[in-house]
């Protein structure tokens, strides 16, 4: 599963009781969804029928597809896209392409440098209820699934390995309002009709 979160700050970002909104999808192979609600009681494919989720062709996800949907976003939806930050880890090649069509790509590690304060600004937002998400299920299942780990210092990041299930979409928005936190994130302050998406 393949991941993406886009995070709209609120207009006046000191205003606590204003919150910024989510805009999250996934991506599954297709021949993947009806193993995953057999095996995990997962409802896969209801996630996808309600568009939630993107069953791609084929035995694994087709970053084609995901290169299209950022696309839409510019595109179809009039929404600047601002950055997208991402994992170098496994989406070089899509982020070489997306960076080809004119999206600024911010490559993000998932180390406690970066991911410790991300995950503290999107509790900061969740417990405050300053992050609108629609009640976004995919979004809740993961956030159920979420297990972190502690460096001696006590800074914590999402720990997938130690995790009941999939988090991706939980770690992508955490890079999303992290990224927005950072000193006005990307040099500048970030109206709210723009966005930071992640990969």
């Amino acid at each position: 599963m393949t991941a993406a979160a886009c995070y709209f700050p609120p207009e006046d970002p000191e205003d606590e009781t204003e919150g910024g909104a989510v805009l999250a999808q996934f991506w599954i192979p297709a021949e993947n969804v009806a193993e995953r609600v057999r095996s995990d009681g997962v409802p896969f494919d209801s996630w996808v029928d309600g568009g939630l989720v993107t069953a791609t062709p084929g035995n694994i996800v087709d970053y084609a597809w995901i290169r299209e949907w950022f696309h839409s976003l510019r595109e179809g939806l009039d929404l600047e896209v601002v950055e997208v930050a991402y994992d170098p880890w496994g989406a070089v090649q899509l982020a070489t392409e997306l960076q080809e069509d004119g999206f600024l790509m911010v490559p993000m590690r998932q180390g406690f440098q970066t991911m410790a304060p991300a995950l503290r600004e999107l509790e900061r937002l969740v417990l405050g209820r300053r992050l609108a998400h629609g009640g976004h299920p995919v979004l809740r299942w993961m956030a159920g699934n979420v297990a972190v780990k502690l460096d001696p210092a006590g800074n914590a990041k999402p720990d997938k390995a130690a995790a009941a299930d999939r988090i991706d979409g939980i770690v992508a928005l955490a890079m999303a309002v992290g990224r927005a936190s950072l000193a006005g994130g990307v040099g500048r302050e970030v109206d709210a009709d723009e966005i930071l998406a992640v990969l």
